[in-house]
């Protein structure tokens, strides 16, 4: 038996394909899905091996938020990047240093628990600058993970560039 190959799904009809599933006229398909601003500031630094045992220098600082939900199984995973234009990132090489904070925040009118972890993990290359990964897990009162929990989240780190020195976009 020969099986016809599988014909992909044209541009033209994804949108109704999109609209049959969701039983919905749908005006538009693009969505913001993250908040990214740049701000300069001074990094306290500790030295155990040197003295003076701290300096401070100057660092620009990410502040990046968006909203998301977990899965089926209760947690989500991505990556910090996922919500910064490319071209901010490709322009200035942008990789992420401690310290990092993670807030996450349910939307939800039912009682539930959010959890989170991040993780600072180094680039694909040795020339690729580090990025965060955040973890949110979603809990129900009964500690059982709960399904499906839209949330909110913002992070702050501070930003280095591998290109050159760090600048201030725009």
């Amino acid at each position: 038996m020969v099986r016809k190959p599988k014909q992909a799904t044209k541009p033209e009809n994804i949108k109704e394909k999109v609209e049959e599933s969701v039983g919905q006229t749908i005006n538009v398909l693009t969505y913001p899905v993250g908040f990214a601003s740049f701000y300069g500031g001074v990094v306290k630094w500790k030295n155990v091996f040197h003295f003076p045992s701290e300096y401070c220098d100057f660092h620009q600082e990410l502040d990046v938020s968006g909203a998301s939900s977990t899965l089926a199984d209760g947690k989500r995973v991505f990556l910090l990047t996922d919500f910064v234009c490319s071209i901010v990132l490709e322009r200035y090489g942008i990789g992420f240093v401690e310290p990092i904070n993670v807030v996450v925040t349910p939307r939800a009118a039912r009682p539930v628990f959010l959890t989170m972890t991040r993780a600072s993990i180094p680039g694909p290359t040795p020339q690729t600058p580090p990025n965060v990964q955040i973890t949110v897990f979603s809990w129900a009162t009964n500690g059982a993970p709960a399904p499906n929990v839209e949330f909110d989240w913002r992070c702050r780190a501070v930003w280095i560039s591998v290109q050159g020195p760090v600048v201030s976009p725009g």
